[in-house]
Parts: C-alpha cells; structure tokens; sequence
C-alpha cells in the first residue's frame, strides 16, 4: 500500500509530486490446519514493512541570448542548456530509478512592454518567464531554475528560483555613419535620416566631416540631403546601409557636386567677374 502525504492510498505512482512512504505487507496461510511433521501447529504468519519513496524532480539551466532592437522576436529554442531530475543533491542517474521521465512541456512569455506585433521594441533587457508542465499538470512550482552566469557578468547572475524569469535576452543596437564629402569648410549640412522608407532622425555635419548615429534598430537606412539649406549643391549618395545582427554598423555618404549655381554664400547676388579682369574672389582674398 501506498499513501500519499494526507496519509490517503495512492493506486498511481505518477500522482505523487512530494516524497512519501509505502507500506508492504505479506500474510502467509498455511495450506491446512494439520500439524506438522513434527506436531507444531500449522497457523498464518503475518508482517508490514515501511519504507520511503523518494520523488525526483526537473531541474532546468537556462543560458541568456543577444537580440537585436527592431529585429524579429527569438524562439528560445536555444535557451535549455540542461535537464535533469534530482532529488536534493541526488541525480536520477546516480541510483536505480523506477519507470522513465516523463516529457517536459515548456512555454515561454517574454515582457510584452518590450516586444510589439513580434519585434523587439526596446533597448533594455527583457525577462523571459517560463511555464512547465507535465501533461496538463503545471510544475513550475516543483521545478528547480539554474541560470548560467553570462560573460561578462549581466544583472541576472544568480541561480533563480522559479521561472520568473528563467532567463534575459540582451537587446543589442546597430549604428550607422553618415559621412560627407566636396563640401565647403565650417559650412553646415542637414541631412533626414529614413528607416524603413519612413523618417526617423535629422543630423548636421560641419563641413567634410562625419556623425554616428548610435543605437539604432535594424532595417535599411538612407539619407536626404536638405538642399535648401545647402541649395548651391547637388547631393550624390553613395548607397543604402541595411543593418542587422550580421551587419550592425555602416557608413552612407554624400559627396556634394555643383549644380551649376554660382552664389555668394548669403545668395544675394552672382559671382560676377569685375572690371579689373580678376574674379571677385581674388579681391576678396587680398
């Protein structure tokens, strides 16, 4: 007979989710009444014997991942580093086990503020809870989390305690330099940032210089010059950059040609050659 912890027997070994005992019990009946060969009485012999079952447990190590801002939600297919079934310090694969393990079913919830329609949408990282569940029965509860430390040491180094969470994704970020050449020196450029076809920023480059835009979320990026600012020349752009956890950084650049507009800087008037013979520019400079 087995009994459960309310002291109730228990017909189905696989119901038990907490240590408790068994009790066997063996009565002999002799096969008559007669005596015996020599004269003893022949009577039933009865006896019990109580003795421990011993419940092992999952016990799962999980491992944090990298994602990427803006790029698609992960599967954590690759997060369960381990299993195994213990019973305190004790593996299933140290001692004699009755029967086989059963199949762990296991879901994952990421922080929903941090993932919208299935992309990544923040730059902080994200805790991943997670449910297991043998059958329809939930034992999460009855379930031991390890968490391998990551390198460098992350916010979530220590052992957990349930699954929440077992485990972080890391969000990482692209960055992108736009870089501009053939411009005029201490002169200022402002150029629109498009991601995804759709506005998403606007820098300023003094001159033939260069700015980096950083943490940005991947997709394919192009610039626009604003020529009415810079309205004496014609933007070129040397490609598009499409950034991605296998490209995180890239450099668009724009190379300024005339476009045939010969204008003092303040754009009053044309540079005009004088009567002297020699190009205003050259009076100007002496």
């Amino acid at each position: 007979e087995v009994k459960g912890a309310n002291g109730n027997a228990v017909t189905d070994l696989t119901d038990l989710m907490d240590d408790t005992t068994y009790t066997v019990s063996v009565k002999v009946e002799p096969k008559s009444n007669g005596e015996g060969a020599d004269g003893t009485q022949a009577t039933s012999k009865s006896g019990s014997v109580d003795t421990n079952i011993n419940v092992f447990k999952p016990e799962l190590t999980y491992q944090d991942s990298e994602v990427y801002y803006g790029d698609t939600a992960p599967d954590y297919t690759g997060n369960l580093t381990d299993t195994k079934w213990k019973h305190g310090e004790t593996a299933s694969t140290t001692v004699t086990m009755i029967g086989t393990a059963p199949p762990l079913s296991l879901t994952y919830t990421p922080d929903s503020t941090k993932i919208e329609n299935n992309k990544i949408n923040t730059k902080q990282d994200i805790a991943v809870d997670a449910t297991v569940k043998i059958g329809e029965t939930d034992v999460t509860g009855n379930t031991t989390f390890q968490h391998t430390a990551c390198n460098p040491v992350c916010d979530w180094s220590k052992t957990a305690l349930d699954g929440s969470p077992a485990f972080l994704l890391h969000v990482k970020t692209c960055q992108l330099t736009i870089e501009k050449k053939n411009g005029t020196n201490g002169e200022p450029y402002v150029f629109t940032v498009k991601k995804d076809g759709g506005e998403y920023t606007e820098v300023t480059i003094v001159g033939n210089s260069s700015v980096t835009i950083y943490e940005l979320p991947v997709g394919t990026y192009t610039i626009v010059e604003d020529t009415d600012w810079s309205w004496r020349f014609k933007p070129i752009y040397f490609t598009d950059v499409t950034l991605s956890k296998d490209n995180t950084g890239g450099t668009i650049i724009c190379t300024n040609s005339s476009n045939g507009k010969i204008y003092w800087l303040n754009g009053f008037s044309k540079v005009l050659q004088n009567i002297y013979g020699e190009s205003s520019e050259k009076v100007l400079g002496n």
